[in-house]
């Protein structure tokens, strides 16, 4: 009986591992805290040019964090830049499947005023080294360590990733993995403008 009973919370555990690092369903933002700057209060997938100049465009909040060489980076070192933030972990299977097609992409568009911020969710540097290796991951790759950022911007889940125009404002996030046709077709009609 007791083996029955290990066995399934076993299994219940790896479901909820599963499911709870990046599901694809559309989960509600969480709230930002009051003292900072919302990020975004509905799902917009950044699919048209028209979008990058939305006068009721929200300005993405600015962060600084440090790569795994100890430089500091700020997403408002990218103005001027089409941004995506992608926020991953090792551990987590939808952040595994995703990151060849994101760096399949950046080595396509590195040159488009396009970049890929790759803000890792509470990993140690050790295993984030050994993922950048794994994939071959060239663009950078930020530590969030303590989860500051991941709340700053209300991610729920592993992966998500936030889109920001050129002017610095957020045009829409992807809750779950981007696959390379949501590339192409969200993000190469704004690099073409």
């Amino acid at each position: 009986m007791s083996k029955r009973i290990a066995l399934s919370l076993l299994m219940a555990l790896l479901v909820l591992t599963v499911v709870g690092c990046g599901s694809t369903s559309t989960p509600e933002p969480t709230p930002v805290p009051p003292t900072a700057t919302p990020v975004v209060t509905e799902e917009v997938a950044p699919s048209t040019p028209e979008q990058a100049t939305n006068p009721n465009a929200v300005p993405a909040p600015d962060f600084t964090l440090q790569t795994l060489d100890g430089e500091s980076v700020s997403l408002s070192d990218y103005r001027g830049k089409l941004v995506m933030i992608n926020f991953w972990a090792s551990w987590c299977p939808p952040c595994n499947s995703e990151m060849p097609d994101l760096q399949r992409y950046y080595e396509q568009h590195q040159d488009e005023d396009f970049i890929i911020l790759g803000v890792n969710y509470q990993d140690t540097p050790d295993k984030v080294q050994a993922f950048i290796e794994k994939y071959g991951v060239t663009f950078p790759i930020l530590l969030d360590s303590d989860g500051r950022i991941a709340n700053l911007f209300g991610v729920q889940g592993l992966p998500t990733s936030f889109f920001v125009d050129k002017e610095g404002n957020v045009l829409g996030y992807q809750p779950g993995p981007v696959t390379k046709e949501m590339l192409e077709d969200g993000i190469t009609p704004l690099l073409q403008k």
